[in-house]
């Protein structure tokens, strides 16, 4: 897998419009691994997930994960800042595979677009998929998916209620809806941002959910599940 850091060039046209369109920047990050029209089942192909984040200075980055190595030689001209060198930054992540070891513990970021179905005719998963709200909805959503997932979110009182995110090693910030437009249609994501501590209890599972990242919406800048020493 590969890693790369981008700081963008904020005075850019075209970073305004992309930041403004999440299905323009999904088309952007995937110019990296291909130079033809897309199908929409490319960013499964190249393993692509990414995350735009404002670093400590106040600078835009987009993380880009892909089990492809990257071209970013696509971007167009001043896309990226020129004051930061290496930008971008591409590192391989095979070191950090190898670590991924039975209770290690690692620091994470995730953005999520945490959602549920609800039943449509009697039958789950087939109704119409729903934001959920509220840090107790969001960290029951994390805590379900963290299970068969191959970790489990760290702890700061054993003892404490299992349904309150207090007892967790964990920050749970929701953020403004990420918006869009594809093929004329409107495009709505609700996004919360999940910081913490993990610990892994599954290592290959966990490796899985790396490559695969969590949640929905995974084309737009969610499920990027990025980690660092804890």
């Amino acid at each position: 897998m590969f890693l790369t850091r981008l700081l963008l060039n904020p005075r850019s046209a075209e970073v305004r419009r992309d930041l403004s369109d999440a299905h323009g920047m999904h088309r952007r990050v995937l110019t990296a691994f291909a130079d033809q029209e897309l199908e929409s089942s490319a960013r499964r192909e190249f393993g692509a997930l990414y995350r735009v984040d404002e670093t400590p200075r106040g600078d835009i980055s987009v993380l880009v994960q892909s089990s492809t190595a990257p071209d970013w030689t696509r971007l167009p001209e001043r896309y990226l800042l020129t004051t930061f060198e290496p930008n971008p930054a591409i590192t391989e992540l095979s070191a950090l595979e190898r670590a991924l070891e039975t209770k290690r513990a690692f620091r994470f970021r995730l953005r999520a677009n945490a959602t549920k179905r609800l039943k449509a005719n009697g039958e789950p998963k087939r109704g119409k998929r729903i934001e959920l709200v509220g840090p107790e909805a969001l960290l029951l959503w994390l805590r379900r998916k963290a299970a068969p997932s191959g970790f489990e979110i760290a702890k700061r009182e054993q003892q404490g209620d299992p349904n309150a995110v207090e007892t967790y090693r964990l920050q749970i910030t929701e953020e403004p809806k990420v918006r869009g437009r594809r093929r004329g249609a409107q495009l709505t994501f609700g996004s919360s941002l999940f910081e913490g501590e993990l610990v892994i209890t599954d290592p290959p599972a966990f490796s899985a959910t790396l490559r695969m990242g969590l949640g929905s919406a995974k084309a737009y800048g969610f499920g990027l599940l990025s980690l660092a020493p804890a």
